[in-house]
């Protein structure tokens, strides 16, 4: 085998590992499917983000998903791993998990700022 394709191979593991992960977390959610960030929108849910620090911060869904849109991430859920960076350690995580608990970390506006901002544009 060439370079090439070992590289192909771990990227591929790489994507692998995500998805599995991002099946795991779809149990503790119950019957509902979160299959991309809009999910995490409309089923009200956050994610908890777990560094191997020990830090644990857990992100409001319509943050992520304003930030998935303006940065052009890709939308499955199963992505988003490699996007985030602890701000305690540098590390990227090693666990994405939905959950219902407050959000912990803001990282962009909110849901209700974006609302509040296109009313004001809106009046004359």
């Amino acid at each position: 085998m060439e370079y090439d394709d070992y590289l192909l191979l771990i990227r591929a593991a790489k994507i692998a590992i995500a998805m599995l992960d991002f099946v795991r977390s779809l149990f503790r959610m119950g019957a509902k499917r979160f299959t991309c960030t809009w999910d995490l929108v409309r089923f009200g849910a956050n994610l908890r983000v777990t560094c191997r620090c020990g830090h644990v911060a857990t992100i409001a869904g319509d943050e992520i998903d304003y930030m998935r849109s303006k940065r052009r991430w890709p939308k499955p859920l199963g992505y988003l791993r490699d996007k985030f960076r602890c701000s305690k350690c540098g590390r990227r995580p090693i666990a994405v998990d939905l959950t219902a608990n407050d959000p912990t970390v803001k990282i962009g506006p909110s849901l209700a700022d974006i609302m509040t901002a296109n009313a004001a544009k809106d009046e004359p």
